[in-house]
């Protein structure tokens, strides 16, 4: 594990290790990728569902229990895509590919592995995760509105001295 950026001891900043994370880009009116950061290597599942097809979160409700075992039943409408994290290479982060999505549909997602054993959901668990798909590219006068995410460092002071942070409210 001394390969992995994550496990360093060195690191310039004073934050724990980043364990787990997602974040969505790439997202048309029929895909999206989904990044991945894991804990360790090994091979997880992306589970993609319309927000629709379980209004009354049934399916969401159940993504607490440890272990997770509703596996065996999972509903026809959520799609299953493995994502392999084969070594600390790529410090532990993978992409997921989610295609044949409907245009301006609310989408959920979790990520699905094991953990010290037990089949779980690691993200996704608690809230949901979500993210919605563009118009149709036909559609002319849709809003858009986006974020965005970034790994600088966001301290009043930094940790490489000589650089000075302003206009930043903390």
């Amino acid at each position: 594990m001394t390969n992995s950026f994550i496990y360093k001891n060195d690191r310039p900043w004073p934050n724990p290790r980043l364990k787990r994370a997602a974040i969505v880009g790439h997202v048309t009116d029929e895909t999206a990728k989904l990044w991945f950061r894991t804990a360790a290597p090994g091979n997880y599942e992306v589970w993609v569902y319309a927000a629709s097809a379980d209004p009354d979160d049934m399916l969401f409700g159940g993504f607490k229990a440890v272990p997770y075992t509703g596996k065996a039943v999972m509903p026809d409408y959520v799609g299953c895509i493995p994502l392999v994290v084969p070594d600390y290479a790529s410090d532990s982060t993978a992409v997921a590919e989610i295609e044949n999505l409907e245009p301006e549909t609310e989408y959920r997602y979790a990520l699905f592995g094991t953990e010290d054993g037990k089949e779980r959901i690691l993200l996704g668990q608690d809230q949901p995760y979500r993210f919605r798909t563009l118009p149709a590219a036909s559609a002319t006068d849709a809003p858009l509105s986006f974020a965005f995410y970034s790994c600088h460092m966001p301290y009043a002071q930094t940790l490489f001295g000589k650089t000075e942070v302003s206009g930043m409210a903390m």
